[in-house]
């Protein structure tokens, strides 16, 4: 539709180049067969039957929080707890260089650098999903750039996506679906990690107060 060296003309519906009368949808990149009649309402965007929703880029991104769980349950924060609260919590010294092992310790480490790679991943896998989707001729699939938006642009393209993509097809929400189950696991796992950290501060404070 465009001219080699123009720049591409966004995905909408514009005059059917075959049949000026009627209107045909444009992809981005090429025609569909999608057309309606101008003082009409637009036909339902679907994509070509028998295309699939699921690509491998959606069920590692969908399934990449599993990695951030399972740090969770092995950085030490047991040591960290031992540092601020143990019997050597007046020596100020002792305090210092506990809490430096902590920060710098393997675990805690890739703890933190899991959750910069996360938000990469989570772009860059977004991108490759889109992408595919738009090479199987699903029209006009949820953007993969608001996985930009911090903090919660993971679960704005997951959710958006299948919202579209189970319009496009009538399937493709078994990513949400896993996406919520994580979800819940992680809860779960913050909650029994959060009660073994208060009940071990408890007995530290018991000790140093009272033993």
């Amino acid at each position: 539709m465009s001219a080699q060296g123009t720049p591409p003309v966004p995905a909408g519906w514009y005059p059917d180049p075959q049949n000026p009368a009627t209107a045909r949808y444009w992809d981005g990149s090429t025609w569909t067969e999608h057309r309606h009649h101008p003082g009409q309402p637009a036909p339902k965007l679907r994509a070509p039957e028998g295309t699939d929703p699921n690509t491998v880029w959606i069920w590692i991104l969908v399934l990449l929080p599993l990695v951030s769980v399972i740090v969770t349950l092995f950085v030490p924060w047991g040591e960290y707890l031992s540092s601020m609260f143990g019997p050597d919590v007046t020596d100020p010294s002792a305090v210092l260089d506990a809490e430096l092992a902590f920060l710098t310790s393997p675990l805690y480490l890739v703890s933190l650098a899991v959750s910069f790679l996360w938000y990469a991943a989570t772009i860059v896998l977004a991108y490759f999903d889109h992408r595919t989707l738009v090479a199987r001729g699903l029209p006009k699939p949820f953007h993969w750039a608001l996985t930009f938006i911090p903090s919660y642009g993971f679960l704005v393209y997951v959710i958006g996506r299948s919202v579209v993509v189970k319009s496009r097809t009538d399937r493709g929400l078994g990513p949400l679906w896993v996406t919520i189950a994580i979800f819940v696991l992680s809860l779960v796992v913050s909650f029994v990690v959060s009660y073994q950290l208060l009940a071990q501060m408890s007995d530290l404070l018991r000790t140093y107060n009272f033993g």
